[in-house]
């Protein structure tokens, strides 16, 4: 990079030389890349001021301060230095005797974005373009097969921590969810999810992460969705997000009823395109608007599928007769949580605002509670005896 740059200035100087003695010419107005194409949605949460008290700092340059005091607020380090003035409130942690090194620790992981020994892998680390920025993102280039990755979890790692402002930085467009039971419908989804391009990784305590920038199709096959109902639930996010999806009847093309009518009523009201054709929805729109819909009978996953659809919807969707099983108001929790804004979550009506985009989180699902019914019944059934935690 220092190469680059000292060679561009050796011939911007030899230009520069080159032009002595001739006529000066208009000047030309050079227009620079956008630096920052995708601007962070990070928002530093409030937390009470605390200070650690007669710690022992250890700086970045290599100096030792003993005995020093560390004033954090907002999360952020405001003043360190011996017996420093506090305000009333400002919560105090003896630090007597302890060592600290303030400031942001490098415990970023390589693994998926640089070779290891022995191991022949991607190996464009992306921090020589930008060592310091998040304009180039690991997600890019990240190869989820690296062997590495069995190896750390082998070692009991569960979670890579990827150091924010780092040219790896994952964006902040994944998402990370956790207290997922080991299902067949979960091992379904997955598939359905790495079938769409999706980047899926699982540990060994069911906790699921997820990387959708990789999506490259729209589609939920029959052999997918006819095993589990509830793949329709892709048709709201994919249209919403992209403007185009492709999923099949649950079931196949049955004749009758369809089950996922008022689904598609409620999206052809929000102004998407719909056509059915040899037992596949083929949906579009270039952008949904909200509307107020309501359900003529209540339905989970219509709900579900509408409030996915309406967080990136123009305008304010409200939905009538909604349903308001648990299940709900932790899908609309989640969805806040990424950015979203839902209000009425667990009543009939559900009110959407819809927001420009959504950010990757990490999130702990509801616990089953059909699967917390099922260990009750079975003690009751048995005479036995049964605790059931964290539910």
């Amino acid at each position: 990079m220092k190469k680059a740059l000292s060679k561009s200035l050796a011939l911007i100087t030899v230009m520069t030389l080159g032009a002595c003695g001739e006529t000066a010419k208009d000047s030309v107005e050079i227009s620079l890349p956008n630096k920052n194409p995708y601007p962070s949605t990070y928002q530093t949460p409030e937390s009470p001021a605390f200070a650690l008290i007669g710690a022992n700092l250890l700086t970045g340059d290599g100096a030792e301060l003993t005995n020093t005091d560390l004033l954090i607020e907002n999360g952020k380090i405001v003043a360190m230095g011996p017996a420093l003035e506090l305000q009333h409130g400002t919560i105090r942690i003896d630090a007597s005797g302890q060592w600290v090194t303030p400031g942001l620790i490098d415990v970023h992981s390589h693994m998926g974005v640089y070779p290891s020994p022995a191991t022949s892998n991607h190996s464009d680390g992306n921090e020589m373009t930008s060592p310091v920025t998040a304009e180039v993102w690991a997600e890019h280039s990240v190869w989820p097969e690296d062997p590495q990755f069995e190896k750390a979890l082998a070692g009991g790692v569960t979670t890579v921590q990827i150091l924010p402002g780092s040219g790896n930085l994952i964006g902040g467009r994944g998402v990370t969810l956790k207290n997922i039971p080991h299902l067949h419908d979960v091992t379904t989804t997955v598939r359905l999810l790495r079938q769409m391009g999706v980047s899926v990784t699982l540990d060994d305590n069911m906790d699921i992460q997820l990387d959708p920038s990789t999506i490259d199709n729209f589609y939920a096959p029959y052999n997918l969705v006819k095993t589990m109902r509830s793949s329709i639930l892709v048709l709201g996010p994919l249209l919403s997000k992209f403007g185009s999806a492709k999923v099949s009847l649950p079931g196949g093309c049955a004749i009758g009823t369809r089950p996922v009518e008022m689904h598609l009523d409620a999206l052809s009201q929000m102004g998407a395109s719909i056509n059915i054709d040899n037992g596949y929805i083929s949906a579009s729109s270039k952008k949904l608007i909200g509307t107020e819909i309501r359900f003529p009978k209540i339905t989970v996953t219509g709900t579900e599928n509408i409030l996915m659809a309406s967080t990136l919807a123009e305008g304010k969707t409200i939905i009538s007769n909604a349903a308001r099983e648990p299940e709900v108001v932790d899908l609309a929790n989640f969805l806040n949580k990424m950015g979203a804004s839902i209000t009425g979550q667990g009543t009939d009506v559900i009110e959407i605002n819809g927001v420009e985009e959504l950010r990757g989180v990490s999130y702990t699902a509801l616990p089953d509670r059909i699967e917390t019914g099922t260990f009750l019944v079975a003690a009751a059934i048995t005479g036995g005896h049964v605790t059931v935690k964290n539910t």
